[in-house]
C-alpha cells in the first residue's frame, strides 16, 4: 500500500499534545501510565495462551522471534475508497486537510499488485499531511480488480473512525451541510465533551467511514499557545485542522494484546467498558458500552515527533521478556501522544464482524515502521499470522528496504515496512 515517507512535510510537534487530546471525551477517573503487566502468551495475563505445550511452544517461539522486532512507529493510517477524487474533495474541502499528494492517473504498479495480492488491479492514491507531526491520512483506490463495499457501523469489528481536532467547527460543518454530508450524532450538532467547552460531532464520509471532529475547549487553545507560541508559522500550523489520528473497532481486547504485544512486543493499556451517554450518543449507538485499548513503543519515555518513538521517527526496542499489559477500570478516552495506535471495542449492542481485502472500498489499515523486517516476519510466521502479501513473501523496495501486507489478530490490515538505506545506491 502507498505510503508517505517519513520526513515529508510534519511539522509542529509540540501542539500534539493539546490538539490530540482534544480528540477524545473527558477522560473517565484518570487514565493509568503505561505500566508492567503480566506477560502475554504464560497464561496468566490478559489475552494469555492456556492450551497446553503446542501453544506453550508456540508461544516462546514467539517471544524468541520478536526479540530483535523494533517499532519506530505509525508511517500511515489508510482507507480503502471507491472514488478517489469524491473522497479528495471530501477531506480537503469540506474538512479542510491540507493535501500533500494530489491523486495521479491509475497504474499497474507490480509492487503493490504484489504486496496487496491483487493481480491485475490498478491502483492510484492521494494522501492529506497530518499538521500535529503525526501520520499522513493515505486514501486509495483500487480499479479493474472486482471489489466489495463495506459500510460498518462505528460498533462494528472492522470500522474505523477518523478522529480530526479543529480549530473551528463551525465552517467544517457549514461545509458539510452544504456537501449533503449525513451527520450521525444524535440532534445533528455537536455535543459537549467536558466541563471546559470541548465539543465533538462525528460525520459520515462518502465512503462511510466515521469521521470524528473535536473543537478543543478555550483551555487546550491556551495551553497549545504556550507551549508552542511559534506553531502558527511552521508547516500547516494556520490552517483549521489541529491533527488527525485513526481509532481501529475490534471484537475484543485479547485479539490487540496478542498481536500487539505477543507478536511485535508493543506495550497494551487496557481499559475497562464503560457506558459513556456521550459516546453513544455521538455515534448514535443508545446503550453501547466501550473498551478503548492504546499500544505504545517500550520505552515510554519518547514522545511524538521527528525526535520520538512514534507518530513520526525514532524508536524503542522491544525486549522478549517486556511486559505489557496494564489496565484501568476508567475508560482510556484521550488520545495519548505516545500512543501508537488506538483500539475500540463495544458490548451491549448488536454487532457484526467486517473483514475487508485491500480493494474493497471502506477497509481500513495502518502501515507501521519497523527497523527489522526480517525480525518481525519471523514472529508473523511464529504466531501464525495471516500474510497477505502475494506468496506470503515481503516485497523489496530497494536499497535494502522491504515490505508486507498481513492481518492482524482482530482482522485488521497492517502493513510492515523497513525503510530503505539511504546510504545504499
Amino acid at each position: 500500500m502507498d505510503r508517505i515517507k517519513p520526513d515529508a512535510a510534519r511539522l509542529g510537534a509540540l501542539i500534539v499534545l493539546v490538539s490530540l487530546g482534544a480528540l477524545g471525551s473527558a477522560a473517565v477517573g484518570g487514565a493509568p501510565a503505561f505500566a508492567a503487566g503480566a506477560d502475554v502468551g504464560t497464561g496468566t495475563g490478559t489475552g494469555g495462551s492456556t492450551g497446553g505445550s503446542a501453544t506453550l511452544g508456540r508461544a516462546g517461539a514467539v517471544r524468541n522471534a520478536r526479540a530483535n522486532v523494533q517499532v519506530l512507529g505509525v508511517a500511515d493510517y489508510l482507507l480503502s475508497v471507491g472514488n478517489l477524487d469524491r473522497s479528495v474533495a471530501f477531506y480537503r474541502n469540506v474538512i479542510g486537510l491540507p493535501l500533500l499528494r494530489a491523486p495521479g492517473r491509475a497504474v499497474a504498479d507490480p509492487l503493490e499488485q504484489s504486496l496487496t495480492d491483487t493481480p491485475g488491479a490498478r491502483f492510484r492514491s492521494a494522501a492529506f499531511a497530518n499538521p500535529a507531526v503525526g501520520p499522513a491520512l493515505v486514501i486509495e483506490e483500487f480499479t479493474g480488480i472486482n471489489r466489495r463495499t463495506l459500510r460498518p457501523r462505528a460498533v462494528d469489528p472492522g470500522a474505523a473512525t477518523v478522529q480530526i481536532a479543529v480549530r473551528d467547527l463551525a465552517p467544517v460543518l457549514a461545509a458539510a451541510a452544504r456537501a449533503g454530508i449525513p451527520i450521525v450524532t444524535r440532534g445533528g450538532r455537536a455535543l459537549p465533551m467536558d466541563r471546559y467547552g470541548t465539543q465533538a460531532i462525528v460525520l459520515r464520509d462518502p465512503d462511510g467511514f466515521y469521521v470524528r471532529l473535536s473543537q478543543p475547549s478555550a483551555v487546550a487553545a491556551r495551553s497549545a499557545s504556550a507551549l508552542a507560541p511559534d506553531t502558527a508559522t511552521a508547516g500547516f500550523g494556520t490552517g483549521n485542522v489541529l491533527g488527525l489520528r485513526v481509532q481501529y473497532t475490534v471484537a475484543a481486547t485479547a485479539a490487540i494484546v496478542r498481536f500487539y504485544h505477543g507478536v511485535l512486543g508493543l506495550r497494551v493499556r487496557a481499559g475497562a467498558f464503560t457506558r459513556d451517554g456521550s459516546v453513544s450518543a455521538l455515534f448514535d449507538v443508545p446503550g453501547a458500552q466501550r473498551a478503548l485499548t492504546e499500544t505504545a513503543p517500550v520505552d515510554n519515555g519518547a514522545t511524538s515527533g521527528s525526535g520520538g518513538a512514534t507518530a513520526g521517527s525514532g524508536g524503542a526496542t522491544a525486549s522478549p521478556g517486556s511486559t505489557a499489559v496494564s489496565s484501568s477500570s476508567a475508560a482510556v478516552d484521550t488520545a495519548d501522544a505516545g500512543a501508537v495506535l488506538q483500539f475500540a471495542a463495544f458490548r451491549g449492542v448488536s454487532r457484526r464482524t467486517y473483514g475487508g481485502r485491500p480493494q474493497d472500498t471502506g477497509t481500513p489499515a495502518v502501515a507501521l515502521r519497523v527497523k527489522d523486517l526480517t525480525s518481525a516476519l519471523r514472529a508473523v510466521r511464529a504466531s501464525g499470522t495471516i500474510i497477505v502479501s502475494a506468496g506470503g513473501q515481503p516485497v523489496p523496495t530497494g536499497r535494502g528496504g522491504a515490505t508486507v501486507l498481513v492481518r492482524d489478530s482482530a482482522g485488521l490490515l497492517v502493513q510492515l515496512i523497513q525503510d530503505p538505506d539511504r546510504s545504499l545506491r
